[in-house]
């Protein structure tokens, strides 16, 4: 049976909105095996680490969780904050994102206190309403957002950084001082996410004691894999996007294949109106092997100018 792509254009985008009301509890969906990355604090966050070498699929799987994200809650419910320290990486996907609230690309020099002002405010801003509204939790506030009672939406907030590493060596007292912002945010709803291509020497113990989750890709060495996870398992995976998720002292440790997003978004022929002729032969063990070429659809081909990637199609229906 040949698998298609699903067609974007068809994804219910306000019904997934409208389904979940807060942050998701965590589960195993028995019947598909999937594995969810659920960062509330009651269940695998607030805050975690990420790391995997070059060429392991760290930003990908960040980029497909972000995604999956967006298309499951509202900007209301989950907003994101992208620290993209060298520039032009990851940040450059989501700029369409009704999510993104912002992205921080240059920290050099003054940049980096202008920064830390703005996410400090936005912590400031989070304590006044709990205030207002009386309330001491995230999930508190966003019933009386839900309700009616509160007038200001106030998301679960994401603060994003693909490589800390070089933006620790670098700006270390910036990394210092978003550690302690996230600790003190974690009853606000502010979640962070560090990620790294080598853990080794990089993650301290402030960071690893206010992270959660380890979510460990295909490391360089068994030094690496122990920093992550204290087992050298991450260093002997073998497979692009194959991940070990740790949760806690081993509450949770699952070995998955993260969703890639990047490949070329190719939609059914059926969606473009298009039938195909293509006749296969099947034999008894179920292969297929291709009889004619089909060269259905053709005349549409100078109406393709450029492909986008599943990642980039999914966004452009993500609209408020």
């Amino acid at each position: 049976m040949k698998q298609g792509h699903f067609p974007f254009s068809t994804l219910k985008i306000l019904y997934f909105w409208a389904r979940f009301p807060a942050l998701l509890f965590p589960q195993k969906n028995k019947m598909t095996d999937l594995v969810y990355l659920n960062l509330h604090e009651k269940a695998h966050g607030p805050h975690g680490l990420i790391a995997g070498t070059t060429g392991s699929g760290k930003s990908e799987t960040i980029q497909s969780y972000i995604l999956s994200l967006a298309v499951n809650f509202h900007p209301h419910d989950v907003a994101f904050l992208l620290i993209d320290y060298k520039g032009g990486g990851m940040a450059n996907f989501f700029k369409n994102l009704p999510h993104l609230l912002g992205t921080i690309t240059n920290l050099d020099g003054a940049q980096s206190m202008r920064a830390l002002a703005s996410i400090n405010a936005e912590i400031h801003r989070r304590e006044r309403l709990f205030r207002e509204f009386e309330v001491n939790h995230i999930n508190q506030y966003q019933k009386k957002f839900k309700n009616g009672e509160a007038t200001e939406p106030l998301p679960h907030l994401f603060l994003i950084s693909d490589e800390f590493a070089e933006l620790k060596v670098n700006q270390p007292d910036f990394i210092k001082e978003l550690v302690s912002i996230a600790r003190v945010g974690r009853s606000l709803g502010v979640h962070l996410i560090l990620a790294t291509q080598k853990p080794s020497g990089v993650v301290d113990d402030q960071i690893w004691s206010n992270s959660r989750f380890k979510l460990a890709l295909k490391v360089a060495d068994r030094t690496d894999s122990m920093e992550m996870l204290k087992t050298p398992d991450a260093a002997e995976i073998t497979q692009t996007g194959r991940a070990y998720l740790q949760v806690g002292n081993n509450e949770v440790y699952e070995l998955f294949q993260s969703a890639w997003s990047g490949a070329d978004y190719q939609p059914d022929k059926d969606e473009l109106g298009i039938e195909d002729h293509t006749i296969y032969l099947i034999n008894d063990l179920g292969q297929y092997e291709v009889l004619n070429q089909d060269l259905s659809g053709l005349d549409l081909a100078e109406d393709i100018k450029e492909v986008p990637t599943e990642l980039e199609a999914i966004v452009s229906q993500i609209q408020l």
